[in-house]
């Protein structure tokens, strides 16, 4: 694998000596420097405990060769970070990217585009799905990384010395494996990949991250009428904890909102008899939860999640998972990236209606869709030819 030292050892002085942006001529100056660089690592520091919405400390910018650090805290005018985000001049290089892209788009109304995944493209070629930061230093550059400071409080001032050092550490090598990684996905011929993945996961970041009353646990276990309040309950839950600003837990946890969904009680006394129900829940919220579940019983009926796999969709499944560790076997990747669980699940209960490729497109569908199709067509035969890879 062809490093530079000269390239490791600058990327280390630049974490040794990051440049603090803390006003707004400070992001001028420096994104002359972006806009004339075509790679650009991006990381951010946030806190998420007791908010709805992630409180960003701190975004970390590097070239390879210098690291600034941006003070969302202390400079309000984030324009220019944001033209960096979207242009297309600059790849932007982020490592397990998807709570990254949330925190971006929630505070910048954009996203990173291009944009390239470290993490994923990783697993692409052959390592772990969810390789961490300091593996990855450990496996590309042999560089230790200390990880001291990876739950410290971003948004109370001063940092520390150590929070900046690991911050530019963060961020300062993301360039070096950018070329390291597209190395060894263009010997595998991999690029679709990568580029297939990202493009997925800044879709679903653009979707949102809202709540849906199918993750309830024990959603399965309720009727129509007990899944029209639980509908009805998550929807209003979340319109609550976004417009509060507070966590999802804070208003309504999930294991007394299933059971308020399937007892729809009617009247304040029925609903104390809820024990998870807490007591200042119940007097602050009591009324508007019974108005809820009255409203849900004239309301629409909801799609029922989906039940659970039968005896031979069982077998089917288990056929397929080994059909599936097969194939990355002969590509040498781990079975995860091929397809989920909840994939997998999907392809069972569909294949008859001709929706096998609805989860499993592009460049999983061209590898090999044919091949399961013909497993689930012809349960028995498991006699596919080998893949070329």
């Amino acid at each position: 694998m062809n490093n530079s030292n000269e390239e490791i050892q600058q990327a280390r002085d630049a974490a040794a000596k990051p440049v603090m942006l803390t006003r707004p001529a400070d992001i001028a100056r420096a994104a002359k420097s972006w806009r004339r660089s075509p790679l650009l690592g991006v990381d951010t520091e946030f806190v998420r405990e007791r908010t709805y919405y992630a409180q960003l400390g701190l975004i970390q910018i590097s070239d390879g060769h210098t690291v600034w650090l941006v003070d969302p805290l202390a400079v309000d005018e984030l324009e220019p970070v944001a033209d960096m985000l979207r242009s297309p001049d600059s790849i932007k290089i982020i490592h397990s990217a998807s709570e990254d892209l949330e925190v971006l788009l929630q505070h910048f109304g954009c996203l990173p585009r291009p944009f390239f995944d470290t993490q994923l493209a990783a697993a692409c070629v052959g390592q772990p799905l969810q390789m961490s930061y300091h593996a990855m230093a450990d496996w590309l550059i042999h560089e230790p990384i200390d990880k001291g400071a990876t739950r410290s409080n971003w948004c109370k001032r001063p940092l520390t010395t150590q929070q900046i050092h690991y911050a530019a550490l963060d961020v300062c090598f993301l360039p070096l494996f950018y070329e390291m990684l597209t190395e060894q996905l263009n010997r595998l011929d991999r690029q679709d990949w990568v580029r297939e993945d990202a493009e997925r996961k800044l879709q679903k970041a653009e979707s949102g991250n809202r709540y849906h009353y199918t993750r309830l646990p024990g959603v399965q276990t309720l009727n129509g009428e007990q899944l029209k309040a639980a509908d009805a309950l998550c929807r209003w839950r979340e319109s609550v904890a976004i417009t509060a600003n507070r966590p999802r837990q804070f208003i309504l946890g999930d294991k007394v909102l299933t059971r308020i969904a399937r007892r729809r009680p009617g009247s304040i006394e029925d609903l104390g008899l809820i024990e998870e129900l807490n007591p200042t829940t119940l007097k602050r919220r009591g009324r508007k939860l019974l108005t809820l579940l009255e409203q849900s019983r004239h309301a629409s009926a909801v799609a029922a999640p989906p039940e659970p796999l039968g005896p031979q969709q069982r077998r089917r499944l288990k056929a397929v998972r080994e059909t599936l560790r097969e194939i990355a076997s002969e590509l040498d990747v781990e079975p995860g990236l091929l397809a989920a669980k909840r994939d997998m699940e999907h392809l069972i209960r569909h294949h008859e209606n001709g929706n096998i490729d609805s989860r499993l497109h592009g460049w999983r569908w061209q590898l090999f869709g044919d091949r399961l199709v013909r497993q689930l067509r012809h349960p028995s035969h498991r006699g596919q030819p080998q893949m070329e890879t």
